[in-house]
């Protein structure tokens, strides 16, 4: 057979099948999946020879269903059909598996044909979520509680000596799994939960999006509800994202019913929904240093003023101290003389002299001391300015 007629015969093959062929089907890539005890549409779009006229015959489509068990479920049940050519059927099964299911069109016709619709029925993409975290045997319902769940598993391996599965790894000293109460008892280990979390608010910083209501003046997010009234009050607020990105503020209160925090100043912009924000403990830090009740010191601008207006300073009469007088003075009664010629030697070793070391018993030693307490002030001062540039590293990092 020469190639030439071989390929007259090949294409007048082909002619025929579309002949043959009165409609064509849109064929799926893979199985159809149901929720079981759910209403799930089966449907097929049904085209003429020509590959887009749509047929849209009543009737011209039948169903057959097998369920896993080999029991037909529908038996050539008539499907029905759309203006745009698109045949479907209704079914809603509870049993899971797979279900083998024909459609065939045309039935008894010239064209009759017949195409694959199987579908299973489980799990689908929309409800996986809920079936993971509804799931009875699960020990994480929330992502929220992730850490209360991990401490108050009940088979955990902290409630006993026992690190692993192991029978001789054991916290060291220890030789036994016999109960001793000296390894963590219920109440020690509330006690350990509650310091971890003190350890965890005064070092790390709150790092939240802001929820919708939030102004210029105040940010809300619900995840907030979990601290207490007044809990970031004298914070810093960073916005990260958003109109006010890179902007500070402080806060002035802090209502955990209604979530929210009121700031001293507002920004610039609105907060807007979904902005990302941080906040900042540093600040809080020092608010609590200057206002702490019993300091004695009110500000760096202010020494000279406290140490001369400070209520029990001894230099506003003659007595130095408890039975402690300049010399020459034996009283405290006022006297025009406070001194006699004879008694200015101890009076000037009284005074010192301004090398005098910190821990010397002199008016110049007590000034050395008051500088060096100056000092160590100024220092705490440069290490929280050099602890700032680092969180605002590590925020800009993020």
């Amino acid at each position: 057979m020469s190639i030439r007629r071989f390929g007259i015969l090949l294409s007048l093959f082909i002619s025929a099948l579309f002949v043959v062929t009165s409609f064509v089907y849109a064929i799926p890539a893979s199985y159809q999946r149901c929720d079981a005890g759910v209403s799930c549409i089966l449907g097929e779009y049904v085209f003429s020879d020509d590959g887009y006229t749509p047929v849209t015959t009543d009737g011209y489509c039948q169903i057959t269903i097998t369920d896993p068990s080999d029991v037909v479920q529908v038996n050539s049940a008539s499907m029905s059909d759309k203006n745009d050519g698109w045949y479907y059927y209704t079914v809603n099964y509870s049993t899971e598996g797979l279900y083998r299911t024909a459609i065939c069109c045309d039935v008894g016709g010239s064209g009759q044909k017949c195409i694959d619709k199987s579908f299973v029925v489980g799990t689908t993409l929309d409800t996986l979520p809920q079936k993971i975290w509804s799931y009875t045997g699960s020990a994480l319902d929330t992502a929220g509680n992730a850490v209360s769940k991990v401490w108050d598993y009940a088979t955990r391996s902290l409630t006993t000596r026992q690190i692993g599965t192991s029978t001789d790894e054991y916290i060291a000293g220890v030789s036994s799994s016999s109960t001793v109460s000296q390894v963590a008892n219920a109440d020690d280990q509330g006690t350990i939960k509650f310091n971890i979390e003190l350890i965890r608010q005064a070092t790390f910083d709150f790092a939240g999006f802001a929820d919708a209501g939030s102004s210029t003046s105040t940010l809300v997010d619900a995840e907030l509800s979990e601290f207490p009234d007044d809990h970031w009050n004298n914070s810093e607020v960073l916005m990260l994202t958003g109109s006010n990105a890179g902007d500070k503020k402080i806060v002035c209160d802090f209502d955990r019913t209604s979530y929210s925090i009121s700031l001293c100043s507002g920004f610039d912009n609105p907060i807007a929904e979904g902005d990302k924000f941080i906040i900042s403990h540093d600040r809080k830090l020092i608010n609590s240093i200057w206002t702490w009740s019993s300091r004695t010191l009110t500000s760096l601008s202010g020494v000279a003023s406290d140490i001369w207006s400070y209520a029990t300073r001894s230099l506003t009469t003659r007595q130095i101290g408890v039975d402690e007088y300049l010399p020459g003075v034996t009283s405290s009664s006022t006297v025009d003389q406070v001194a006699s010629e004879s008694g200015l030697s101890t009076l000037s070793d009284t005074i010192g002299t301004s090398s005098d070391a910190t821990s010397t018993d002199t008016l110049f030693g007590r000034i050395n001391k008051i500088n060096a307490d100056l000092d160590t002030l100024n220092t705490i001062d440069t290490k929280l300015d050099a602890l700032d540039v680092v969180v605002d590293a590590l925020r800009a990092s993020q």
